[in-house]
């Protein structure tokens, strides 16, 4: 009987054994078809693998894209920021330069009165320059009030006549062209006088009438008159003899010019130290009265009087004191310090509008308006 218990027992044993095996091979069939059915990996543990790959989640530098959101906004700022080039309130700020008001607003320029600055004209050999001649087109400038315009850059004559108004007429004082080695009455031009006499005219033909001529009664006068007129093709070529025009018209005592002459340089050096310091006077002529007596008299006596065009033409003595009256000394003549002379065929303009306002202005026949001695 113990026999019997003992066997069932271990049967019992056995059999409690084997189901528990059953049980449990079946508990892991089921769950590895469980996995296989989830499509998870056999092995749980790598699967852990996956938790550590939360690598992806710090990713989050490139989810939130943070540094690439960021870069953008700092991009974008600068972007914005190139509103400091549409700022381009420097290059708009050209209202600097706009400002040339400070220009535009040539009071500098229309006071002329800074003419006096014109001293720069010293450094005559800027007369090419003058297409500021055209400032001649400005009335206001150099209208006789009492006290003559102080321009003195020279104008080319072919200019002047360019720029005359309707109503305007105009008389040239100039120097005769360039003459020979005789300076008496009878001395004339020589060829290259002649020539430039001619260059003169041709420049002029676009006036489309006579021009009246005046000369003094020296040979070289007439000739220039007579050339110009040929290169213009004048037909009725009119001159007038004017003695006031000779050489010495502003000469009142011959014999104390004539003693100057000789102990300060010579004619030049004597003429224009009277015309520009009054020294010498005693020699001369006032030179306010004799320099009005010459304009009233023959050059412009009114708007009403004057052709339209004339030329007169003299002599260096006469012109350059001429010239320093009209324009209050500020023509630059001073040979007795610079050397600067007139050069020939140069001169004044009086241009007179039909109120009898007068402006003055020097002028040039050739490429420059002062030869230097």
């Amino acid at each position: 009987m113990k026999q019997i218990l003992s066997f069932v027992f271990r049967f019992w044993i056995l059999l409690v054994g084997a189901l528990l095996v059953t049980t449990a091979c079946q508990s892991t069939d089921l769950a590895q078809a469980e996995i296989q059915e989830r499509g998870v990996p056999q092995y749980a543990d790598t699967i852990f693998l996956r938790d550590t790959l939360v690598i992806i989640d710090k990713m989050v530098f490139y989810d939130s894209v943070f540094v690439y959101d960021t870069i953008e906004k700092l991009i974008i700022t600068k972007d914005t920021l190139v509103l400091i080039d549409t700022l381009v309130i420097k290059e708009v700020h050209v209202k600097y330069d706009t400002t040339i008001m400070f220009n535009n607003n040539n009071f500098y320029d229309t006071i002329t009165k800074m003419d006096t600055l014109i001293s720069i004209d010293t450094i005559y050999f800027m007369d090419t320059l003058v297409f500021k001649d055209t400032l001649v087109v400005y009335d206001t400038l150099f209208i006789d009030s009492g006290l003559h315009n102080s321009v003195s850059y020279f104008v080319s004559i072919e200019d002047i006549i360019y720029g005359l108004k309707p109503t305007e007429k105009v008389a040239f004082f100039i120097r005769h062209a360039e003459r020979g080695h005789d300076t008496s009455v009878g001395g004339g031009l020589n060829e290259n006088g002649k020539k430039q006499s001619k260059a003169l005219g041709e420049s002029l033909r676009q006036i489309n009438e006579n021009i009246y001529y005046m000369h003094s009664n020296f040979k070289r006068a007439v000739e220039t008159c007579s050339y110009i007129a040929e290169g213009k093709k004048d037909i009725n070529f009119v001159s007038d003899t004017i003695l006031d025009f000779a050489d010495a018209s502003y000469v009142l005592d011959r014999n104390k010019f004539e003693s100057y002459k000789s102990e300060h340089g010579g004619g030049w050096s004597v003429v224009s130290r009277w015309a520009f310091t009054s020294r010498f006077s005693d020699a001369f002529h006032d030179l306010d009265e004799h320099s009005e007596f010459l304009e009233k008299s023959y050059l412009a006596p009114s708007y009403q009087e004057m052709p339209r065009y004339s030329i007169a033409v003299s002599h260096d003595q006469v012109v350059v004191p001429f010239a320093a009256w009209a324009t209050n000394r500020k023509i630059s003549l001073r040979e007795y310090e610079t050397k600067e002379w007139l050069n020939y065929l140069a001169g004044i303009a009086i241009i007179v509008n039909e109120n009898n306002q007068y402006r003055y202005v020097p002028v040039k026949g050739l490429e420059k308006g002062i030869m230097i001695k």
